[in-house]
């Protein structure tokens, strides 16, 4: 009896282990679309002021219907009078960032960088993570005097891993997040801070309305939520640009 008992459970959850590595991999197949269709942002404005946007996916506004729904675009919308240029890549980590900046040949009154969740998604040593971040952030300072940074949500709080694997995520992006605050207070800049308990946040109250398909990058409305988040902060930092 208790044989066929532990049979059956191991059957049970190896077929549950294969279903979520099968969604994994589907979900990774629908982002890769996704992103192959992403164009950042950008705009020529007047030149009255100029800011750059670089980092990953999230800057360039990988899930949304329209490149003017991506947080740049809002931007551009908000201030159409602003030069806007964009180096943001999909998939890139902080190790790679200070390279994307060599695309970026003149001084900005502010850079938005919005990178790290690729470090944070595959399991980057906390140690490796700070150096990487400090190296990041001082090659933005070199292209202005304001910089502000974002990682990511709470990747736990995703749909896009199974269960048990999200419950460890939820885990690592705190434990990075910690890392990510005490960088930002040193290096004097501004950290939006876009972290949620899976429990408050506000994206898992509809998944099919805040996400894009492969339930890891933001879908239009995804991104107007960051957007307002972002710009509270900057009100409420006093970022002036």
């Amino acid at each position: 009896m208790f044989e066929r008992i532990f049979l059956v459970a191991a059957a049970a959850i190896l077929l549950a282990s294969l279903v979520g590595f099968v969604q994994v991999w589907l979900r990774i197949r629908i982002g890769a679309g996704l992103a192959s269709r992403s164009i950042p942002y950008e705009q020529e404005g007047t030149g009255l002021k100029r800011i750059l946007f670089a980092g990953d996916s999230t800057v360039v506004g990988t899930g949304v219907s329209d490149p003017k729904y991506s947080v740049a675009g809002r931007f551009g919308k908000e201030f159409p009078n602003y030069t806007i240029d964009n180096v943001a890549v999909d998939g890139l980590r902080l190790a790679e960032f200070p390279k994307t900046l060599e695309k970026a040949d003149v001084k900005y009154d502010l850079v938005m960088m919005q990178v790290g969740a690729n470090d944070v998604l595959r399991l980057h040593n906390l140690n490796k993570l700070e150096n990487d971040a400090r190296r990041a952030i001082r090659a933005a300072k070199e292209k202005t005097e304001k910089v502000i940074w974002m990682t990511s949500g709470n990747l736990g709080a995703t749909e896009f891993f199974p269960r048990p694997i999200r419950y460890y995520y939820d885990f690592w992006t705190r434990k990075s997040r910690e890392r990510f605050l005490k960088i930002a207070e040193e290096e004097n800049i501004l950290y939006v801070d876009l972290f949620t308990s899976v429990k408050d946040d506000p994206f898992r109250k509809d998944i099919e309305k805040f996400y894009a398909p492969d339930k890891l990058h933001l879908s239009d409305a995804g991104y107007g939520v960051w957007y307002d988040q972002i710009r509270k902060a900057m009100k409420e930092g006093r970022v002036d640009f």
